[in-house]
């Protein structure tokens, strides 16, 4: 949800697609709520070891300000994230993302709309 929320606000015009913006917003706070709830009774998202789930979910929930999640709102959440980010492969990972984002950042904004058609599999390159 969390990625459609992205794909939504940074990579689709803003202009007629208010729908999806809302719809993804909306779902990824419900899910983000739930997560909060969980982790009030677990270090982890599956219980008192970290696992996949936690390595799969953490890059998007570490990201309040793009998703507008409020950690105050939402402590465990909060809690979990800071502690995950504490861990090297982590601290690794924000590091290359860095990397690539100074490389080029501004790669969805300076493609062209076949580029993005093709990038996303829409227009002539939607399958089906």
């Amino acid at each position: 949800m969390s990625g459609q929320y992205v794909h939504f606000t940074r990579a689709v015009p803003a202009e007629g697609n208010e729908y999806a913006r809302s719809r993804y917003f909306t779902e990824v706070h419900r899910l983000y709520g739930v997560l909060d709830q969980r982790l009030a009774k677990a270090a982890y998202m599956a219980g008192d070891d970290y696992s996949i789930a936690d390595v799969a979910t953490w890059p998007w929930a570490r990201n309040a300000e793009l998703l507008k999640l409020s950690y105050a709102e939402m402590p465990h959440l909060g809690r979990w994230v800071e502690a995950i980010a504490k861990r090297p492969a982590a601290q690794k990972m924000v590091q290359t993302e860095a990397a690539i984002r100074q490389h080029d950042g501004k790669a969805f904004q300076s493609a062209t709309a076949d580029q993005l058609d093709r990038f996303f599999a829409r227009g002539k390159y939607a399958k089906g």
